[in-house]
C-alpha cells in the first residue's frame, strides 16, 4: 500500500507535546490586532460625541479623562497579553484615534475668529499638538509596558553550535588521558 509507515520509526515512551499550530498563532495575533486596534479608537472617540462643546477646556479636559486614561491602561494590558499584535494594534488604534482628533480640533478651530460661533478656549497650536502628544504617549505605554522579548534583538544572538562528531575508540582513549592529567 502507497500510504503505509515504514516501520522504522523507534517506539515512543509517552506521546510527544503537540505545539500550537500556525494557523491558531495567526488568527490570535491578527484578531487580537484588530479588536485592539477597534477598542483603543473607540475609547478615546466616544467622549467627543457626548460631550459636544470641544471648545471648552473643560470640556476637551474631560474627554481626554473618560478617553485617553482609559485607552492607556487598555494598551498597557493588551500589550503584556497580546504581546506585539497588541502592542501594534493599540498603535494603530492610537494612530486612528489622533487622526479623529486632529480633525475634530481643525473643525473647531475652522471658526475662530467669526462672532457668532463659540471660541476655541485653548490656542490654536493645540489642534496638532494634542494628537502628537497622544500618539506619543502611546508609544510610551508600549514601550514601558511590552514584555522585551517581544522586540528586543539581542547584540550577540547564540550561535547553533556545530555536531559534534560521533566518538571513536581512540577520542575516548585520549579524554581518559587528558583526565589523568
Amino acid at each position: 500500500m502507497p500510504f503505509e509507515t515504514f516501520k522504522t520509526d523507534e517506539p515512543l515512551q509517552r506521546r510527544a507535546k503537540k505545539g500550537p499550530d500556525l494557523d491558531t498563532v495567526m488568527l490570535f495575533g491578527c484578531s487580537g490586532f484588530v479588536v485592539v486596534a477597534l477598542v483603543s479608537w473607540g475609547l478615546v472617540v466616544w467622549p467627543f460625541f457626548i460631550f459636544t462643546d470641544a471648545h471648552e477646556l473643560r470640556s476637551l479636559e474631560l474627554c481626554a479623562a473618560l478617553g485617553m486614561l482609559p485607552a492607556c491602561v487598555f494598551g498597557a494590558v493588551a500589550s503584556r497579553l497580546f504581546g506585539l499584535s497588541g502592542a501594534a494594534g493599540f498603535l494603530g488604534g492610537s494612530i486612528c484615534s489622533a487622526t479623529f482628533l486632529y480633525l475634530r480640533l481643525q473643525q473647531v478651530m475652522a471658526f475662530r475668529g467669526v462672532p457668532e460661533t463659540p471660541q476655541p478656549e485653548y490656542p490654536t497650536v493645540w489642534g496638532w499638538l494634542i494628537p502628537l502628544g497622544w500618539v506619543m504617549a502611546s508609544v510610551i505605554v508600549i514601550v514601558l509596558f511590552l514584555q522585551p522579548k517581544e522586540y528586543a534583538l539581542e547584540a550577540n544572538p547564540p550561535s547553533p553550535k556545530p555536531p559534534s562528531p560521533a566518538p571513536d575508540a581512540g577520542d575516548a582513549e585520549e579524554a581518559e588521558t587528558e583526565q589523568k592529567a
